[in-house]
This record gives C-alpha cells, structure tokens and sequence, in this order.
C-alpha cells in the first residue's frame, strides 16, 4: 500500500525528461534568435573590417607602385641630363641638322630603353624643348603631332614648374598628366637650358580596377598639393564633390575611416605621393550588399537545423523510456538491500557508461561492507592493546630517567647522553603523542638522537652532517619519522657492512614552493631491481613511500638510487606545509 502511494506520489511529479526535451529545445531557440539578432552586426563589421584592411592595402599598394614608377621617370630624366650628346644641342642656339636632331631622339631613346616605366606604358610620350623652343620627341606610338599639342601647351603654361616628385594636368580628370623638370646644363647647374616634359597615361599609373571589382562604386582620384584633381576613376569626381572632400577635416594619413560625403557614407583612406595626394573611397552601401542575401540563407538554414533538432529530440524521448524503466527496477532492488544486483549491458551506447558506473558501484559497496566489518573487528582489538600499552612508554620513560641520574651521580657523562639520547629517540617513536606531522626542528632532533648513539657505539668510523638552507624550513612540516628511518637505513645497511665505516648526509633545502629532502651515504650500496619493495631489509623506504602517497597523493615525491659499491641516494619532495602540529621537543639535560 505504502509502495503504490508512493508511486502514486512519483507519478505527479515533472518528468526529468520532459524537463530535459524542454530545456534542450529553449537552448537551440533562445541562441538562435540571439544569433539571428547579432547576425547582422556581427557580419557588417566584419566585411567592414575586410573593406578597411582592403582599402588600406590597396592604397598601400598604389602609394608603392606609383612611387616606383615615379622613380623610373626619373632615371629616364636623370640618364638624359647627363648624355654629352644632348647637353652639346641644348647649350648650341643653332637649329639642329637633321643628323643631331635623330642623336637627340636616339639619346632619349636609349634612357627609355628597359626602363619600368616605359615598359609598363606609365610614361607616353618624352619631350625635350629647348628655350627657343625648339623640342626633341620621343613617343611610343611614333606619332607626334597630337602629342606635340599638349606637351608644347605645357611648356608654354608651365615655365617656372620644375619637379620630379608631383605632376600636372591641363584640364581636371584629364587622360595624361605630366612630369616638368629643368634641363640645366651640367657645367652651369644654374643655367636653364629648357625643359624635359614626361606624358604619363595617369590611368594606367593609378589602376583602380582591383577595388572596383570587388566594389564598383569605389572612388579613387589623385590630386596636387594644391588640390587641383589629377586623375579620377570616375567622371563624377568635379566640382563640389572634389571640393567637399578636399575640406574633409579628421582624415588621418593610410588608416580608413568612415566619412559623410557626396550624399553617402564613404570609407575613406588618404595617403601621399611625393608631392600629391591619393585619396581612396569605398561606398558603406557596397560592403553591405552582401549582409541580406546571407541572412536569408542563415535563417533558412537555422530553421531547417531547429525542425531536425525537434524531431530528434522527440525520437531520443521515447527511446530512452525504455532504457530507464529497468535502470528503475535495478536501482528499487538496490534500495531494498540487495547488494547482488546487476545492470545487464544497455542496448544504447550512451547508457553503456551508466551501467558500467552503477555495477562498479555496487562492487564498492560490497567491498566497502566487507571492509567496515573487517575494521570493526580490528578496531575493537587494537582498542584493548592500547590499553594494555599505555604503561609501557612511562614506565620505560621512568626508568631511563633513573639511569640518567645514577650516571650524571657517578659522572658518568658520556653514559648519560648516550640515556639522554635513547630517551629522546623513544620519545619520538613509542610517545603517546599521535600526532601524524612534526616539525623539521622535532625530526631533525631525532635524526640527532640516533646519530649521536650510533656515534658512540662506532667512534670515528661514523661521521655524519646536517645541513639545512634556511633556519626558516625548521618551522614547516612533515610525516613524523621520515628522515630518522632513512638515516638508520643508511647506517645499518649500507655502513655497518662496508668496512672502515663512512658518512651520512642529510640536506634540506626549499624550491618552487616545495622542500627537497636529500639522504646520502657512501656505504655499500645494492641493485634496486635485485630487492622487492616490501623486503625486510628495507621495509622502512616502502613504509615511507607508502605514507606520502597517503598524504601528500601525487605532489609527494620519492625517489631513490643506488648501486652496490657507490652507496644509496634518497630524494624526497614535499609541498610547503605550515600547518599546525606538535610542540618542539626540547633534549633534556645533558643531551646536545
């Protein structure tokens, strides 16, 4: 009756699973829609990140090739200013015969030849006018008459114009702009001989098709210092537009940045040439162009994913009823006492884990059963032989005490530290103190107490030291009696049998938040491998290997090396303990 309320009660309670299909479906609606929200911030300022990293290396990019190409205009200039063969017409105020006119034209051919600017068909046409104004082409299409027109209207307009580093333009957005530099003579640097006039295809020099691919409405234009319009990709660049973007004020130098201008939101970056001015726009509509297209995508996509995601829950509900109808089962048998019941293996991989975990669980507790039992019984013995031991260390402590004043009455001294140290030592060993940890001061006392008995019973064959780095490490602690077994290891079983006796180190030092603890002797040594670790001989470094694992788990280190003839090594690494422990023994009198 009892068992059907109860199931009665279970019955009316939410359904972990339901709960379970709920929350799993609000996690994959509530990112969704979070998603779908931040979708078009997160895309617009990433393709305006792209836009601006684009804009900047494209203008980069221009800013470079148009700079080297200015310095191949200027070894065509530099190769002709210094041909003797030129400099002889230019300083000559007779016309030219036919044979020194081609001299002059082969020259500037030559200066042209392999030259990148040339080939890149950046420089046009190359005109050399004499003061009187007398000229001496050379042009890549060998037609001279229309180039003739322009570059001797330049020479006319531009008298005073001498500059490699910038260049000119008839008229705003024309096809050429060109390059006006002072032929001076060579043995007069001052004296003016005419003029070396450079037509350069301004539209192949600023080649703005990369940025237009990708975005069509881009702007792109090159100007002068003064701000008069050298070359624009497009038609629409006059007027107050070049104006407006001209009085632009918080353009910094090659960083984009987002600008009002020509009725739009432009990213703008600006740069210098030489003596001009390279001024790159990318309309903010084009680098949005592609945010709608692929939100409609994401949101087809997101919904297909969420009806499958529905439909796949609503599968894995019921198949996982049937699975936990028998987990129900097993676990009401364990609840009733009996400890022999086993999950059978889950047809589901993902419930593999579950009844694997449920078995070995059932496993501990029989063994845990066993266990506490076994215990009890021990712990019930060990009860009555402490209780039969509680006499023995003050009755041992009494008698030593005796002896100690018999001797010191006879002066006998050496006897009587030698009792004063056997009653420190025991007092470490057999005390009824139960504490677990001690000081490096206390352990380190008793390491003394058994060193200076073993002193006195092997005289000068025994020599020992202690050293540690820092009087501070006396105050941390450690497992009472972890020091003193090793000591005494070393001296029974690798000095007592090497003859002529020999010396035990012990070193404590502190690194990295840990202390090192360094037992050395020079005795006989043995082969590792050749001896198990709980032999009898040395069941005192298993039984400390033993208590740091109890106590310090993986952070306590215990290693140790030896070999038969070159003694034994043993390294102890411990973490920092400042922990709370037991008084400092003190040596009674006559002790060191």
């Amino acid at each position: 009756m009892q068992h059907t309320e109860q199931m009665r009660q279970n019955k009316s309670k939410k359904s972990l699973l339901r709960t379970g299909l709920r929350l799993m479906l609000a996690a994959i609606i509530i990112p969704l829609a979070a998603s779908l929200l931040l979708f078009f911030g997160f895309v617009s300022r990433q393709m305006r990140t792209q836009a601006e990293h684009m804009t900047q290396y494209y203008t980069d990019q221009l800013v470079n090739s148009t700079t080297d190409a200015l310095s191949q205009a200027q070894s065509i200039i530099y190769f002709t200013l210094g041909s003797d063969t030129v400099q002889s017409v230019m300083h000559s105020s007779q016309n030219p015969v036919g044979t020194q006119a081609e001299l002059v034209q082969q020259e500037i051919g030559r200066a042209t030849l392999f030259n990148a600017a040339w080939d890149d068909q950046y420089v046009h046409s190359i005109f050399l006018f004499r003061q009187d104004g007398i000229a001496f082409p050379a042009s890549r299409s060998g037609i001279y008459q229309a180039e003739y027109g322009r570059l001797e209207t330049v020479f006319r307009l531009f008298p005073d114009r001498n500059s490699t580093q910038s260049l000119i333009a008839l008229t705003n957005n024309a096809e050429y702009s060109y390059m006006v530099v002072d032929y001076n003579s060579l043995n007069d640097p001052a004296r003016c001989l005419g003029k070396l006039i450079l037509e350069v295809d301004t539209a192949a020099l600023i080649d703005a098709a990369p940025l237009q691919s990708v975005y069509p409405g881009a702007e792109v234009m090159l100007s002068d210092a003064q701000g008069n319009l050298l070359y624009a990709a497009s038609d629409r660049l006059v007027g107050d537009l070049l104006v407006d973007l001209r009085t632009l004020d918080g353009t910094s130098n090659g960083v984009s940045q987002v600008i009002r201008w020509a009725g739009g939101d432009y990213l703008h970056c600006r740069a210098a040439v030489g003596d001009m001015i390279l001024d790159v726009c990318v309309p903010q509509r084009e680098i949005l162009t592609g945010v709608h297209t692929t939100a409609a995508w994401y949101v087809l996509l997101t919904s297909l994913i969420f009806i499958g995601v529905l439909i796949s829950a609503i599968y894995a509900y019921r198949g996982l009823l049937r699975p936990f109808a028998h987990t129900q089962q097993t676990l009401d048998r364990m609840a009733e006492g009996d400890l022999s019941v086993r999950m059978d293996a889950p047809e589901y991989q993902e419930l593999a884990g579950m009844a694997d975990t449920f078995n070995r669980m059932a496993d501990t507790l029989t063994d845990l059963y066993q266990d506490a039992y076994k215990k009890g019984v021990l712990l019930r013995e060990s009860e009555f032989k402490m209780l039969e031991a509680q006499i023995n260390p003050h009755f041992i402590f009494n008698v030593l005490q005796v002896i100690n004043l018999r001797c010191m009455e006879a002066g006998q001294k050496e006897t009587s530290r030698m009792v004063t140290d056997l009653a420190g030592l025991l007092h470490g060993t057999i005390g009824k103190n139960g504490a677990p940890k001690v000081t490096f001061r206390q352990e380190l006392a008793y390491v003394r107490y058994y060193l200076d008995l073993q002193k006195a019973r092997f005289e000068n064959a025994l020599q020992y030291e202690i050293d540690y780095a820092d009087p501070s490490i006396l105050d941390y602690y450690l497992p009472k009696l972890t020091i003193q077994p090793l000591v005494e290891n070393s001296v029974v079983h690798g000095l007592e049998p090497k003859r002529g006796g020999g010396k035990v180190s012990v070193k404590i030092w502190e690194e990295d938040d840990s202390v090192y603890i360094r037992v050395e002797d020079d005795g006989v040594g043995f082969l590792q491998g050749a001896v198990s670790p709980g032999a009898h001989n040395h069941i005192a470094l298993y039984n400390i290997r033993k208590r740091l694992e109890l106590m310090y788990g993986t952070h306590g280190t215990f290693r140790m090396s030896s070999m038969p003839g070159t003694g034994t090594v043993v390294l102890i690494i411990i973490p920092i303990d400042k922990t709370e422990g037991e008084h400092d023994v003190q040596r009674t009198s006559g002790g060191q």
